[in-house]
């Protein structure tokens, strides 16, 4: 029983990867298997099943040119073992007939080292015939291996990446497909959780293996070995499909996929997959809308992704308008704006998907009137949109009367940005008030801020706004863009009325364009000339208008994005290190981290030159910093265990890039009004202490006190010196030191 357990891990061993030496260590433990239960004899049917095992085997290996050849060596091991037990001469004589076959289909293939079966078939073979033609056979295998030797030698070398075995699979498959099916396994074997090489060995699968059931069964160990990545479960449904499965069978594996997605986008593509699956098996509206209901639901309440939901809405609704359903693909948008009627991009498709199912021109003008009352993302946009839908597409005095609602709209939009600003110049007067306040109290300077300081931050002020003035006047707002746009296809259109400065095209945060964009010129003449050429060309398939940069939250909206491209340039490359003790110099950090391509060291010390125990140390790539974090996070540098991880300003749950100083001017006060919530005055720890603490009557408790330090004025000494003190506060603050507080009171 324990060898059948045994030969049931290699069986399943065999099913998921293509491994030589697994396939000879089964052979041989079924063949010792099969000796024990026929008590030294092999009988026709002990025979019949090793034949048919080993033919599976070679079935797999024989194509592996590299190491298949043991395989064969053992087959034929067997067959002439099996000559040598015949019973009669006849039966002897099929057995040899037997073996002449495997010696030949082993010399037919490229395989290395087959000059060793060679050899033994010369040696073994009694027919001249036979053995002529069989020898040029060999020889042409032999030569099909020479030109493959250089490709195998490189997939066989030590640490061998998986670009490489694409590499030579792609080499294969116009010749030879079975074989560039081998190579693919072969490269599992070594890269079982690479994307790239399973994504590639799926995609070849589905394209040009014909049998379902092997494509289906190659689908699935790829769910199982990169679960997380969606294109495997498209592959698989797609298997299922390809099989004759049925609808219910192609859902269940869209839903276990979902299940496994960590992303909205990725759900995305395994519901359109599924979709279009059931397109293909039937084509009706009932039957399309309960996948997209499903795929719906799973959307808002699993991944909460607005950005996905909306690109479902919009494939949803075209199938609808192929169907001609025109009432359900409104009502479609209708529910999507009254839950997102605060944005742009819904609005368009709503209005997009209305003309194109024909909807009369009052109907599609009172959707226009509504978006321009609700968007508060772009507004001003909004209202340019219903009046160029008016001007263009209704009579005159629905134009003018289009015209008065639109300004009074305008100047309501002016009027709500100005309060908007007002408070947060307010706040932000506020914040510096109380920042000098702090600075006043408990800084050195001990004074106010003067007069002329006050003058200079409205001098600064007045000139921050005239550059974001002259920025929105060299700024086109170019609306309609698509999803596919890039800002290289912004810049060569653009580029044909001047000189481009800069593009921004916004992005949601599935990193999908959001269907405008921003294009700033050199001067505000070159951004004229671009409203006046441009405006109504198409690109990329799109009609896109160009419009000039409204002064406000635009110029302000394309500062913030060309800050967040800058800023992302170095995202993933820097460490934050922390924990580091004082006395712990450039040079040690430098030589403990430089184990890769290092750029810059950032060690942050206070202004007497000490170190504050943290640093920052940026990589030339992501894999230097990726490997330092491996490598030193909780090592020991200098008695202190570091902690190591990966800087990530701007994103929730990172490091920060610059943490604020205790230290420094107004920083504590201003991290403290920073966590604070509602009105009033945050209260802190320090604020629960008693008051008999507070004024000093602190009871005299046996707390054991640190060993006094000697003052030789090291950094060493100095921070066992603090340490020591911070112990002897947590102690000093116990439940113990406040438990004797009440009994003394």
């Amino acid at each position: 029983s324990a060898l059948g357990s045994v030969l049931q891990l290699y069986e399943r061993a065999c099913e998921d990867y293509l491994d030589v030496d697994v396939w000879v260590d089964r052979l041989a433990l079924a063949l010792e298997v099969t000796v024990m239960q026929t008590g030294g004899e092999l009988t026709a049917d002990a025979l019949t099943r090793l034949r048919n095992l080993s033919e599976e085997c070679l079935s797999r290996v024989s194509l592996h040119a590299w190491r298949g050849i043991s395989a064969w060596l053992q087959r034929l091991q067997f067959e002439k073992a099996a000559c040598r037990v015949a019973a009669s001469e006849q039966e002897r004589s099929q057995r040899q007939d037997e073996c002449r076959k495997v010696f030949q289909r082993c010399l037919r293939l490229p395989l290395r080292g087959s000059e060793s079966v060679w050899e033994d078939y010369e040696t073994w073979e009694t027919d001249g015939a036979e053995r002529d033609k069989t020898k040029q056979e060999w020889e042409r295998a032999k030569k099909a291996y020479g030109a493959l030797a250089a490709h195998e030698e490189r997939i066989e070398a030590e640490g061998a990446a998986d670009d490489s075995f694409v590499t030579y699979a792609a080499l294969l498959e116009a010749s030879d497909i079975a074989r560039a099916l081998v190579v693919y396994e072969r490269g599992i074997c070594r890269h079982a959780l690479s994307s790239r090489l399973w994504q590639a060995y799926v995609f070849t699968a589905t394209t040009r293996v014909p049998v379902a059931s092997e494509v289906r069964h190659i689908c699935q160990r790829g769910t199982r070995n990169i679960p997380w990545d969606p294109s495997m479960w498209c592959g698989y449904m797609e298997a299922v499909e390809m099989g004759s499965g049925t609808m219910d069978d192609v859902l269940s594996v869209c839903v276990d996929g979902v299940a496994l997605m960590t992303s909205g986008t990725a759900a995305l593509s395994l519901w359109l997959h599924a979709a279009a699956a059931q397109r293909r098996c039937s084509d009706t509206p009932d039957a399309l809308r309960h996948v997209f209901v499903q795929a719906r639901k799973s959307l808002v309440e699993q991944f909460q992704d607005a950005a996905a939901e909306l690109m479902l809405v919009e494939r949803w609704a075209e199938e609808e308008i192929r169907h001609g359903q025109t009432k359900e693909c409104l009502q479609l948008f209708e529910e999507l704006v009254s839950k997102r009627g605060s944005e742009l991009a819904v609005w368009s498709k709503y209005i997009a998907a209305a003309e194109k199912l024909g909807v009369d021109n009052e109907k599609v003008a009172k959707i226009h009137k509504r978006m321009a009352f609700q968007v508060s993302d772009y507004p001003r946009e909004s209202v340019e949109m219903w009046t160029q839908f008016s001007m263009w597409r209704r009579d005159l005095s629905a134009w003018k009367h289009v015209r008065a609602e639109a300004a009074r709209r305008v100047r309501d939009i002016e009027t709500q940005q100005a309060r908007q600003q007002a408070m947060s110049t307010k706040g932000a007067v506020n914040a510096d008030e109380q920042s000098d306040s702090a600075a006043h109290s408990g800084g050195n300077d001990g004074g106010k801020r003067t007069k002329r300081a006050r003058d200079d931050d409205v001098e600064h002020g007045a000139k921050r706004t005239r550059e974001t003035d002259e920025t929105g006047e060299r700024t086109v707002f170019v609306l309609n863009t698509g999803y596919a746009i890039k800002e290289d296809d912004l810049q060569r259109a653009f580029s044909a009325c001047g000189t481009v400065e800069h593009v921004a095209v916004p992005r949601g945060s599935d990193r999908k364009p959001r269907g405008f964009a921003y294009v700033e010129y050199q001067t505000a003449d070159e951004a004229l000339r671009a409203i006046e050429n441009l405006s109504g060309i198409v690109l990329k398939g799109r009609k896109i208008r160009v419009e000039q940069c409204k002064r406000g939250n635009k110029s302000v909206h394309l500062d913030r994005l060309r800050r967040d491209a800058a800023g992302n340039e170095n995202e993933g490359r820097t460490v934050f290190v922390k924990n580091i003790a004082r006395s712990t110099s450039d040079e040690a950090l430098r030589a403990a981290f430089a184990h890769k391509d290092m750029n810059e060291l950032r060690h942050v010390r206070d202004k007497t030159g000490r170190s504050r125990g943290f640093a920052y140390i940026e990589y030339a790539s992501m894999e230097g910093a990726s490997a330092a974090v491996l490598k030193m996070n909780n090592a020991e540098l200098d008695g202190r265990r570091l902690v190591v991880a990966l800087s990530r300003p701007g994103t929730e749950g990172g490091v920060p890039e610059d943490p604020p100083s205790t230290h420094s001017r107004g920083g504590a006060a201003a991290a403290q009004r920073g966590r604070g919530r509602g009105r009033g005055r945050g209260r802190g720890a320090a604020s629960l202490v008693p008051r008999t603490v507070q004024q000093g009557r602190r009871p005299t408790l046996a707390v054991p006190s640190p060993p006094p330090a000697a003052p030789t004025g090291t950094n060493d000494d100095e921070q066992q010196q603090d340490d020591a003190m911070e112990t002897t506060d947590v102690q000093a603050h116990s439940q113990d030191y406040f438990r004797s507080l009440v009994n003394a009171k």
